[in-house]
């Protein structure tokens, strides 16, 4: 099903007080889907948006049949209780010996100078992260073997006006999923916007399946946690706590922080910091006992940036695997951690001028963007 565009137009209602009430202010909905920036300071946590939502009402088969059945209904909510911003959903459950893909409706709605400086079609970026082991998968909405979507001629950055926009995409081609099954966490990310999260279940059913397989298979012992990377620097990579390292989060998640500007002086480094406190998979434990070098249980964290040089817009991504020297209790363990990384250090980074936008995922948490601007000394006062 080919995705309709909807233009959105205001008029006996009185265009410029709806117009300004439907700019991305509301607090709820920027909990939700990150439309207003949060502020990066070392030490206060970005936090990111609500991660299970289903806000298309679809059933069944209309994840594939009618997508977009009720984007009308939810384009009025947006723009008229003053809701702009990013939405997705996915089907709970997949099979895939029944489906060949797995469609997540996208639906935002912007303010046409964001539309038209941040296209969906073009810089849309989903992220699904498998629960079991918290392995995730990244690509582009939009496949990028076709010519991407141009701004049409004469278009306008108009702030008083809002604009919606669909998309369809395969999050089993664009991430590259394969038929692996788990539960898929997976959120779509606009540049310094993400929207609301969905939970996916994907299963593969058929085939003969051997209990005496499957139990002999569960009696094998856990390969051993791969190794900390990116290794330890100095100062960075860092995993231990320091004064740019946010708080703990009080309840299970991630949290990072940045500084907001950092001026790019020969050798810098742009600490994005970070901490964690998660429930461990048996997986990540190691063995070790506390109070050593040693962790005693390693996770993984995705970090993904974007810049806002559209020449140089990203993503770019780093896969690591964090450290935790905590004591691990035998009953619910949890563990605890902290990490340092250079934004420079990240693969495809360039040290010039820009603001980047920094999330972090952990299995089925996710925080920010943390906002860092960049500056290079020419740009200062002389």
């Amino acid at each position: 099903m080919k995705p309709r565009r909807l233009a959105l137009v205001v008029a006996a209602v009185g265009l410029s007080a709806l117009s300004a009430s439907c700019m991305c202010r509301s607090s709820r909905i920027a909990a939700r889907s990150a439309t207003v920036a949060p502020t990066s300071q070392p030490g206060k946590p970005v936090k990111g948006p609500s991660m299970n939502e289903h806000p298309f009402n679809l059933q069944g088969d209309e994840y594939w049949t009618k997508p977009f059945k009720n984007d009308r209904a939810l384009a009025e909510r947006t723009i008229f209780q003053s809701q702009a911003g990013l939405f997705i959903d996915g089907p709970p459950v997949v099979d895939l010996a029944v489906r060949n893909t797995i469609p997540i409706p996208v639906f935002s709605c912007l303010s046409q100078k964001d539309a038209l400086a941040v296209p969906l079609k073009r810089y849309a970026y989903l992220v699904a992260t498998r629960l079991e082991d918290r392995q995730t998968f990244t690509g582009f909405a939009v496949p990028r073997d076709k010519p991407l979507p141009q701004a049409p001629p004469g278009a306008q950055a108009d702030e008083s006006s809002m604009v919606t926009d669909n998309l369809l995409p395969d999050l089993k081609r664009q991430v590259g999923l394969g038929d692996d099954p788990g539960t898929y966490q997976v959120v779509l990310l606009l540049r310094e916007r993400a929207s609301n999260g969905v939970q996916i279940g994907v299963s593969k059913s058929g085939g003969y399946a051997d209990p005496e397989v499957a139990k002999f298979i569960e009696k094998q012992p856990l390969p051993a946690p791969a190794p900390v990377t990116p290794a330890p620097g100095t100062p960075l990579p860092s995993y231990r706590r320091s004064d740019a390292s946010p708080e703990l989060p009080q309840t299970a998640g991630i949290a990072i922080s940045a500084p907001r500007v950092s001026v790019l002086r020969q050798g810098a480094q742009v600490a994005i910091a970070g901490a964690f406190k998660v429930p461990l998979l048996k997986r990540e434990m190691t063995g070790a006992s506390p109070g050593g070098q040693e962790a005693t249980a390693i996770v993984p964290i995705t970090l993904v940036a974007f810049s806002s040089d559209p020449g140089r817009f990203g993503p770019f991504v780093m896969k690591m695997r964090v450290p935790s020297y905590d004591a691990i209790a035998a009953a619910d363990p949890v563990g605890t951690g902290y990490f340092a990384i250079d934004l420079l250090g990240l693969p495809g980074v360039q040290p010039k001028a820009a603001t980047f936008f920094v999330y972090a995922f952990l299995g089925e948490w996710m925080s920010g963007p943390a906002h860092v601007g960049l500056v290079t000394p020419d740009m200062l006062p002389k």
